[in-house]
């Protein structure tokens, strides 16, 4: 098979599905390679790019908090109010059930003690028989 290459880019590399992206990735030129603009200019703008950011949030986050703040509770609050709803709607029906279970237990056993007295009645009459 004829390999054909562009720009430095293996395009049968690029056809082949076997090849992973980190592999195609290391074919591509970077500009680092070409050197237009060398590694400590660019660790050096790197680094005043993050310093900035850190001075700008120091100032910015005394203003920027109770705004953030009061936004999130404006997002939240239909999914609070719909959690809460949620929350009721479970326990009434947790209730609901625990009692419905308790008058199950309760009517069961009014019947064994109904089925116990009969059974004490039918065992003194069988005695007072013999």
């Amino acid at each position: 098979m004829v390999k054909i290459h562009t720009n430095k880019i293996n395009l049968e590399a690029l056809l082949d599905s076997n090849n992973t992206e980190s592999r195609i990735r290391s074919q591509v030129p970077s500009p680092m390679d070409g050197g237009w603009i060398s590694a400590a200019v660019v660790s050096r703008l790197s680094s005043l790019g993050r310093r900035l950011a850190r001075i700008l949030y120091k100032f910015a986050r005394p203003f920027m908090r109770p705004i953030a703040h009061r936004l999130r509770r404006f997002l939240m609050s239909d999914f609070q109010a719909e959690l809460t709803r949620i929350t009721r709607t479970i326990n009434t029906h947790s209730i609901e059930t625990i009692r419905r279970d308790q008058l199950t237990i309760l009517r069961d056993l009014q019947e064994i003690k109904s089925i116990v007295s009969r059974l004490e009645t039918h065992a003194r009459t069988a005695s007072s028989d013999t």
